[in-house]
């Protein structure tokens, strides 16, 4: 080998050694780096929510409350141990049995009962059955698929009201309520949803739904079923705001053949009461706008039984309500179809009109000077309209309530101020002078109202 030869191996071999000793450094530098990066990361996300998607199960009959709950195979026996195994975001598959016990939900997790996504309306598996009061203390939590019993004296699924939580949905579910005063369903948390669940009543003092002394803001409560005997109850739905007054209340496709009063609303803005029905609620008023309502839709309703379909009150002191309409609503067959009581409105009329009140020639209407449009309506032989309120054109039988081209638009009523006083020809015999709507509202002493 030459010296040029040799001269150039050792630079190539200097070369070499000086990139593989730069490539080594950087090896050991990176591997320091990544050797710390677990204790940065721990410690940046020390008080970080943990977020799983673990699926947990339990069954009653086999089952051991052991490690993890997240082997089919070797489930957990109960689900306040899977509970605490689980964290937001998980799912606990409950299998068919019974599960005694109080539950407190602490963690955004779905429950997932037996029947699962299968309406309390419909035929449903074999139940998981919890014998115990469900207390949700966090957003995000779902209890779909069970049939839930209180403990005595307690609420069924209630939430703690100390704490505003959101996106929580009871549905699907079988909701007993067995005692006095004690709630199926009670949720004061914002953008919730209780659906599709059986509320049974076997106390005719217990309430279904109700959400109160709180700001709730958008809170729907749907396609819910009431059933049992409840005549007693203030109402199968109550929505109670605060200050300021509950928001955005969506009361749609129920059902009720409790006895008791479908919804009572008080101290709310923008709330939609639609397409439900409520069959033999008399004494009592089948929906109740009770007080500092505002903005409130009632459209589609079937109303039969009732003390009165509907009525706006203020009997509680919260304030007049204002911008109702109610209308396209089946309001025949009740003691009063509607009524609208003195102080209770303020901002003009409530419009009352497009309703069928179970008679071609409209509701009876004997007060002449209750401010109403029409006056009167003494030809009317439908379910009678009491109160200072619009309820011409109406229905002249039911199937306008999707066909406007059956609305009776009366030729023979003429208004020629805003006094309201004048009304269309009486038939003979004395004319009727009573001014306060509630001589004609004593028959009946509903709850609420």
């Amino acid at each position: 080998m030459n010296l040029l030869k040799i001269s150039n191996y050792r630079i190539v071999r200097q070369t070499k050694n000086k990139v593989l000793n730069i490539s080594l450094s950087f090896v050991l530098a990176v591997s320091s780096i990544m050797s710390i990066m677990p204790a940065v990361l721990l410690s940046a996300n020390a008080n970080a929510i943990p977020i799983g998607s673990a699926i947990l199960y339990v069954n009653s009959f086999d089952g051991i409350d052991g490690p993890t709950c997240q082997d089919q195979a070797n489930p957990c026996k109960t689900i306040g141990y899977a509970l605490t195994k689980a964290v937001s975001g998980d799912t606990i598959k409950v299998a068919p049995g019974t599960y005694n016990g109080d539950l407190n939900i602490s963690q955004g997790v779905t429950l997932e009962g037996a029947n699962y996504n299968i309406s309390g309306n419909q035929k449903r598996l074999s139940e998981s059955m919890i014998n115990g009061t469900v207390t949700i203390n966090s957003s995000d939590v779902t209890i779909n698929g069970f049939t839930i019993s209180p403990s005595s004296g307690k609420d069924t699924v209630t939430a703690n009201f100390n704490t505003p939580y959101s996106n929580d949905i009871v549905s699907d579910n079988i909701i007993n309520a067995p005692y006095a005063g004690q709630i199926g369903v009670h949720l004061n948390d914002n953008d919730s949803t209780v659906s599709n669940n059986i509320i049974n009543y076997s106390n005719a003092n217990a309430i279904g739904i109700e959400t109160s002394n709180n700001s709730v803001d958008n809170f729907s409560v749907v396609s819910n079923n009431f059933v049992g005997l409840a005549e007693n109850a203030p109402a199968d739905i109550t929505i109670i705001g605060s200050t300021p007054v509950a928001h955005d209340i969506n009361i749609s496709n129920n059902s009720s053949s409790s006895g008791a009063t479908l919804a009572a609303i008080f101290n709310t803005n923008t709330a939609t009461i639609n397409d439900n029905t409520s069959i033999n609620a008399a004494p009592n008023s089948a929906i109740y706008i009770g007080g500092n309502d505002s903005n409130v839709t009632v459209t589609d309703n079937t109303v039969h039984g009732a003390g009165k379909g509907i009525k706006i009150d203020n009997s509680y002191g919260d304030g007049p309500n204002s911008d109702v309409t109610a209308t396209n609503n089946d309001l025949s067959s009740n003691a009063i179809g509607a009524v609208v009581t003195n102080g209770a409105y303020t901002g003009g009329l409530p419009n009352f009109s497009d309703n069928w009140w179970g008679n071609a020639n409209g509701p009876f209407d004997i007060v002449s000077t209750d401010g109403s449009i029409p006056a009167s309506n003494m030809d009317g032989k439908g379910s009678p309209a009491i109160g200072a309120m619009i309820y011409s054109p109406w229905c002249t039988d039911e199937y306008c309530l999707h066909d406007t081209n059956h609305l009776l638009a009366p030729t023979n009523i003429h208004m020629l101020d805003n006094t309201h006083n004048n009304y269309a020809p009486l038939p003979p015999g004395p004319v009727p002078t009573t001014t306060n709507t509630t001589q004609l509202d004593l028959v009946w002493n509903p709850v609420p109202g």
